[in-house]
């Protein structure tokens, strides 16, 4: 008896323990709090709404770009109630934001006045509340910036009172504060900022983890990994997490010497198919960066796409930050829901604007692709022959066995795929005996080898113009006929260009698809 009772224990703590172990692995997405900022900036402006009505199943709080202020502590702004309205119809907390804005940035003169008087702060903190309860909203975010040292005990005390007149109408205080990783009484715009003053007061403190370079200074990572990491750090340590909210950008900047515009992910997809070129990831901020040129203008884009947005969710979830927020609706895109969801959105950073996303994202899935140690992909590289017959082989499911390859793949890291390509007749080398591994595949090699190994015959008659000098003509236009390759226009299959990565990768998961 004593014996069963033990195992009968040990397997209900197993299956709690288990339990535990399941929940707290699938929690990131379930327990994440999601905040959200939508503006109304002209009349037609509907890029906020339309995001908030699209989205709204993953939005547990809208915080509306409402009021500014005046010297005198009142209110000026026109209310757009569609985002509020909507959010009340589906049980989503709207809150009312008010900002220190004048011509178009945060006036420093203006929040002094106001904090320094007790009338102002007294009155601004009666219209506050007024404009909460006849707006039907639930609370507000303060969003006061650029407050200097010399401002910080005012700026504490006009939260404190402000907490205590909502207090007694069971409503909201959030604030917007700069990301910081270290206290900086001596920064003209951060200098009023007390962490750990302010979590005592606030309900919840939203860390404006974004233009770690801004458009007025030099270009770089909008928020570069480890930046979040100092700024998450340094929050856990001075306020309370539970009371912690990250936002992250959904947006970047193009730097140029005319001056600096904002951009969003799928503008940058509109530069590249503009002006050409590639983005690139870079691995040091974990952020992509695009450069190109306009009128002999050089421009330098660095910006946030899903993949960088994902990997600072799984790090903020990894430490316990589940509340978040980011710069603005209408900003992102689908896959930033999809990556805020829980969902894995691109398998690399640098594939977000390249034709076959999906092929590759599908193939990374299956795990017959894998990119580069600095979480790129490189799409439009030239793939090898070597590298090419390992994906072929891995695809049709062939274990590479050891056997006589050619003379010149001894030392080749894919000698054994070689072999076995060699053995099954897949592939044949050069007339003098070599295989020329490292050399890069050409498109009518590609369809050689794809059509031996898969017996494809061509079965009805091609457009191409250019292939009919090519030995694979054959089999150029049996994958032509199954819909496994195409050319660059209808009448131009290029068989002698060198084959890319994302071609190769494509070409390869619509033969998986046939």
């Amino acid at each position: 008896m004593h014996i069963k009772k033990i195992f009968f224990m040990l397997a209900i703590a197993f299956l709690i323990l288990s339990i535990f172990i399941f929940n707290f692995a699938t929690s990131n997405a379930s327990t994440r709090v999601v905040y959200t900022y939508a503006t109304h900036d002209y009349s037609n402006d509907n890029y906020s709404y339309n995001s908030f009505v699209k989205n709204k199943s993953n939005i547990n709080y809208v915080i509306t770009f409402t009021y500014g202020i005046d010297e005198n502590g009142n209110l000026y702004g026109t209310e757009d109630n569609t985002v509020k309205d909507e959010a009340l119809k589906n049980n989503i907390i709207p809150l009312l934001l008010i900002h220190n804005m004048k011509g178009g940035t945060f006036d420093n003169t203006l929040i002094h006045a106001v904090l320094n008087n007790e009338k102002s702060r007294n009155n601004l903190i009666n219209k506050i509340v007024e404009a909460i309860l006849d707006g039907g909203y639930k609370g507000v975010n303060i969003d006061f910036e650029n407050i200097g040292y010399n401002d910080r005990q005012n700026y504490n005390q006009f939260l404190a009172d402000l907490k205590s007149k909502l207090a007694s109408y069971n409503l909201i205080l959030t604030v917007a504060i700069p990301a910081l990783t270290a206290d900086r009484p001596n920064s003209s715009w951060a200098g009023g900022f007390d962490y750990r003053a302010i979590s005592k007061i606030v309900d919840k403190v939203i860390l404006m983890g974004y233009d770690e370079h801004w458009s007025g200074g030099e270009s770089g990572p909008i928020a570069s990994y480890q930046w979040i990491k100092n700024v998450a750090q340094y929050a856990i340590s001075t306020i309370d997490k539970d009371k912690i909210v990250m936002g992250l950008p959904a947006y970047g900047y193009d730097w140029s010497q005319v001056g600096t515009t904002s951009v969003t992910e799928d503008k940058v997809i509109n530069l590249i198919n503009t002006y050409g070129g590639n983005a690139m990831w870079d691995n040091t901020s974990k952020e992509p960066y695009y450069i190109y040129y306009k009128d002999g203008i050089r421009h330098t884009v660095w910006f946030e796409n899903s993949y960088s947005f994902k990997l600072k969710l799984d790090y903020l979830s990894s430490v316990g930050i589940d509340n978040i927020s980011f710069w603005k609706l209408g900003f992102e895109n689908e896959d930033f829901w999809s990556a805020i969801e829980g969902g894995t959105g691109d398998y690399f950073g640098d594939i977000f604007a390249s034709w076959g996303r999906d092929d590759i994202n599908e193939m990374a899935k299956l795990k017959y692709v894998s990119g580069y140690d600095d979480g790129t992909f490189r799409p439009n590289s030239y793939i090898t022959r070597a590298e090419f017959i390992t994906l072929l082989l891995r695809v049709k499911g062939i274990k590479e066995e050891p056997g006589i390859g050619f003379w010149d793949t001894k030392y080749s890291f894919a000698k054994d795929a070689i072999a076995t390509a060699k053995k099954l007749g897949i592939v044949n080398g050069y007339s003098d005996g070599s295989f020329r591994p490292d050399n890069k595949i050409t498109r009518e090699e590609i369809a050689a080898v794809i059509a031996k190994a898969y017996g494809y015959k061509p079965f009805a008659e091609s457009n191409f113009t250019d292939i009919s000098n090519s030995y694979a003509k054959n089999d150029i236009i049996a994958l032509s006929n199954m819909g496994i390759l195409s050319g660059y226009d209808n009448y131009h299959f290029m068989p002698y260009n060198n084959a890319t990565r994302v071609e190769a990768t494509a070409i390869l998961y619509r033969v998986l698809n046939k």
